[in-house]
């Protein structure tokens, strides 16, 4: 991949010049008019105004400019009445780009198209340019084609620049982000936890109670955070997952001598509630979990089968499709919402869950990987796409959709989504940690300066605003705990 760096750097030079007029023939491919619409929501986003009426395309190999050795992929010529991009698309650096990428080289010339922007080349302590609008040099925050990203290392994927050189692009006197100094120091506490448990890949799951204290297990063994320090808790039991109710107490789902015990965990004591015997024969052991604000048990099996707690036990609950349920949730008001093999559900008495879908409201007919719901009742729903997003479903159920670079998640995977009690969202992902800000998730300097650059896998936000998240480092696999307390 360094090799591949060194030849992409002789490759990308950029070209602008201004002509005398022409009459105009505007030609916007589609592939290039998504770029140029997410190009026009950034301004719109900022306050401003851009024109893009008199903007064209076209495809061409030898731009002026270049030469064979230092060929050039992109220029801007104005014209009085016509914009005109042309971009070589055979050049290799356009070839090997991903969405990311092209968007970069894309956005460089609107920058002299559109924003009159001149190359700026100046580069900050880090090595970095100061913005996309250099003459020369490789991509900054760019991806590569999916092919060529099997053969990069983690160092090559820098995704987590982007909101800074987009502000940059629309402002020039945009302050340097935290990873321009190589030093910058975390302006709030970070603490990185690196006991060997953590580093185990049985050890995947966290859990926060109602006092604030970190549980963590997956494995044969469970450690609570006291003091500063992991302690062994509940030594004769195989947590499988944790639910808090209404009234403080902390419940566990889990396995203990054989068989399933289901508990409140009240003051360090451990009270069982129910044990196999409890549950019909049909359940076949604990898979989801959760106890609602009446202090009813819900849960799922191995097989995909839900469980309401009633008078009589535990009932099986009807109105699902096929598919493992993943996820369960409980909104402000003690609606149930459940996510079941990619298929969105929400609980209607009695006794039933009703699938929500294009045929009875405004979801699409997408595979969802992912279910929070907030303080106000919404369903964040994460579609799986090769161009993912979100998409809000409302108590009225209206629907919002998300498109991962309008909110500041462009060429960024997310790996989890977690609320906390003050109703904000946020997300565990490959460019760091991110917390919804009302219109965009917020910028990778505001909860990631001075910390390891970390794929975030898991994330939990305690009542006392400290976020604990679980990362993976990008050089080894490693799995790392972090503890950051913002403040704010």
């Amino acid at each position: 991949m360094r090799y591949l760096a060194v030849i992409l750097l002789t490759l990308f030079l950029f070209s602008c010049e201004t002509v005398d007029p022409l009459e105009p023939v505007r030609v916007i491919p589609y592939e290039m008019q998504t770029f140029v619409d997410r190009f026009v929501r950034e301004a719109e986003k900022r306050g401003i105004v851009v024109d893009v009426s008199k903007l064209s395309f076209e495809f061409d190999r030898d731009i002026k400019g270049g030469n064979g050795q230092n060929p050039v992929i992109g220029s801007c010529t104005r014209f009085r009445n016509l914009d005109l991009i042309t971009i070589d698309t055979l050049n290799s650096l356009w070839l090997l780009s991903g969405n990311l990428g092209r968007e970069e080289i894309i956005f460089h010339e609107l920058g002299h198209c559109i924003l009159d922007r001149e190359h700026r080349d100046h580069k900050f302590i880090s090595g970095d340019f100061a913005s996309i609008m250099r003459a020369t040099g490789l991509l900054q925050y760019g991806d590569f084609s999916s092919f060529v990203s099997l053969f990069s290392k983690p160092s090559d994927f820098h995704a987590h620049k982007r909101d800074y050189y987009i502000e940059e692009l629309f402002d020039e006197s945009t302050p340097a982000p935290c990873w321009s100094d190589p030093n910058a120091v975390s302006p709030y506490p970070v603490t990185i936890f690196e006991e060997t448990f953590i580093k185990e890949n049985n050890y995947r799951q966290m859990w926060i109670d109602h006092e604030d204290n970190l549980w963590f297990y997956g494995g044969e063994k469970n450690y609570q955070l006291v003091g500063g320090i992991f302690k062994e808790k509940l030594p004769n039991m195989k947590i499988a997952s944790m639910s808090n109710d209404s009234q403080g107490n902390l419940w566990i789902a889990g396995f203990q001598d054989g068989e399933v015990v289901i508990g409140m965990n009240h003051s360090g004591i451990f009270e069982p509630k129910f044990y196999s015997k409890d549950f019909p024969s049909s359940f076949t052991g604990i898979n989801q979990f959760l106890v609602d604000e009446e202090n009813r048990v819900w849960l799922s099996d191995n097989f995909g089968n839900m469980y309401a707690q009633s008078e009589d036990g535990f009932d099986l609950i009807s109105g699902f499709s096929d598919g493992r349920i993943w996820t369960i949730r409980k909104g402000p008001d003690g609606t149930i919402y459940v996510l079941k093999g990619g298929e969105f559900f929400i609980y209607e008495s009695p006794q039933k869950f009703m699938r929500f879908d294009k045929d009875n409201s405004a979801l699409p007919a997408v595979f969802f990987r992912s279910l929070e719901v907030d303080t106000e009742g919404i369903a964040w729903l994460r579609a799986g796409s090769s161009q993912p997003y979100f998409i809000l479903f409302k108590p009225d159920f209206k629907t919002k959709r998300l498109d991962f670079p309008d909110v500041n998640l462009a060429g960024t995977r997310v790996n989890a989504i977690s609320s906390d009690s003050f109703g904000n969202i946020w997300v565990a992902t490959s460019s760091g940690i991110k917390k919804w800000e009302g219109t965009s998730f917020s910028a990778y300097c505001k909860y990631n300066t001075g910390v390891p650059m970390l794929n975030f896998t898991q994330i939990e936000v305690g009542d006392d605003g400290n976020i604990w998240s679980l990362g993976k480092d990008p050089e080894n696999s490693e799995a790392r705990l972090m503890l950051s307390q913002p403040g704010d």
